[in-house]
């Protein structure tokens, strides 16, 4: 295989591989798994990592999403509305409805990723 092997899951070793055997274990003598030889495939699987870094992506599209929001209300109020008058709200959703149904669908993300 052409990939990069992963650091060892339990101690963080360097991984060694038998490339005509497709095997790969870890290279520190200390560790469990020097003593035992695994398929790279299964070596380069991280199933709970990965569902892990795609919960946190997930929850960087959605800070990204509600800063968006954030800037958009920020600037929308120091532009057009003297502080946030009681018209705001009125005049926020006349100038961009869909904001209002982007910040509900944001907040079911967050509350998702909990």
């Amino acid at each position: 295989m052409n990939e990069e092997l992963k650091a060892c899951p339990f101690c963080g070793g360097e991984a060694e591989s038998l490339p005509d055997e497709g095997s790969a274990r870890c290279s520190y003598v200390h560790c469990y798994l020097h003593r035992t030889w695994l398929g790279e495939k299964l070596w380069r699987g991280r199933p709970i990592e990965d569902a892990l870094n795609d919960k946190l992506d997930a929850a960087r599209n959605l800070i990204t999403e509600l800063r968006a929001l954030e800037a958009f209300v920020t600037t929308y109020a120091d532009n057009y509305v003297d502080g946030l008058s009681p018209g705001f709200p009125r005049k926020f959703l006349e100038v961009y409805p869909g904001y209002l149904y982007r910040a509900e669908k944001a907040r079911e993300k967050w509350e998702e990723l909990k």
